[in-house]
């Protein structure tokens, strides 16, 4: 019966971050990659924390920590790059980053650019099947090296809270706080039912998912399930919709008036208005919802 092999020992490692003046510093870490090319065996990885001191003179305000893990895998068609790393603290242009290169042989190595007037810092770590280097290497560059994942700009794996992913900057402005990409177009109104632009006229927008309409209509006919205007079907909502209204009286005074926009994107007055001059009617719509497209 042959000896069973036993599982490597994974030990912690510290190494000090060299200090810099008012230059950054390359700081070569080690090759993140055993097998050239990289195929289904690939199994190199360096894990840790990073604590720096990133430029002293925002010892107070501006002192990022790091918790990382770095590899690399065989994809279609470059090789993947898409490491855990949780920054906690604010950082500036020159602060710590992590990056990584490809030298010309094909091979993924890891370096950390030091933030100029750093004292230095702390790198806790274990590698597996790692090239470890750890040294200033200022001339890689010219040794052919090219630049294929940056912390300040590549994709990482996401932080979650159990099994709830957290919601980055990036996912929030897309969910909520997407920007406006169509400007502010006017209603198409139904010519059937009277109703004129009054200066702006009747507008909407749209803000993510999110549909918002208003403005200013001139006369419109009278009576309930009168079509006023459509909005395009992408920008219809994804269920009927009620809406708020309110017009001009003869005697200087507002009504209400309930509106609905359907799923096709037709905005329909719900109600017959009351006023004894019909001619001379201002009517004022507002409302939002989310779209179906």
């Amino acid at each position: 019966m042959g000896l069973v092999k036993p599982f490597p020992v994974i030990e912690t490692k510290t190494k000090r971050i060299p200090q810099t003046n008012e230059r950054p510093l390359y700081y070569k870490v080690a090759r993140i990659q055993s097998r050239n090319p990289v195929d289904s065996g690939e199994g190199s990885l360096i894990q840790g924390q990073l604590f720096p001191q990133s430029n002293f003179g925002f010892t107070g305000t501006a002192q990022p920590l790091y918790m990382f893990s770095f590899g690399v895998r065989n994809g279609t068609p470059t090789p993947l790059v898409k490491p855990s790393l949780l920054k906690v603290g604010d950082s500036r242009e020159d602060s710590y980053r992590f990056e990584v290169y490809k030298d010309p042989e094909g091979f993924h190595l890891l370096y950390l650019v030091l933030s100029p007037y750093s004292r230095g810092g702390v790198f806790v770590y274990h590698a597996i099947d790692c090239k470890e280097y750890f040294e200033v290497d200022m001339e890689f560059t010219e040794r052919g090296y090219t630049l294929v994942w940056s912390s300040v700009t590549g994709d990482t794996q996401g932080v979650y809270e159990g099994g709830r992913r957290l919601l980055t900057e990036n996912k929030a402005e897309e969910l909520y706080l997407k920007k406006n990409t169509i400007g502010f177009r006017q209603v198409t109104l139904d010519p059937a039912t009277g109703f004129y632009h009054r200066g702006d006229g009747l507008l909407y927008t749209k803000r993510g998912d999110i549909v918002t309409l208003f403005g200013d209509l001139l006369h419109g006919n009278g009576g309930a399930y009168k079509i006023v205007g459509r909005v395009p079907k992408e920008f219809a909502p994804l269920y009927e919709t009620v809406i708020q209204a309110m017009y001009s009286k003869a005697d200087s005074t507002y009504g209400s008036m309930t509106m609905i926009v359907d799923q096709a994107g037709q905005i329909i007055q719900m109600e017959n208005r009351v006023n004894g001059d019909p001619n001379a009617t201002n009517t004022k719509i507002s409302g939002t919802w989310q779209c179906a497209y």
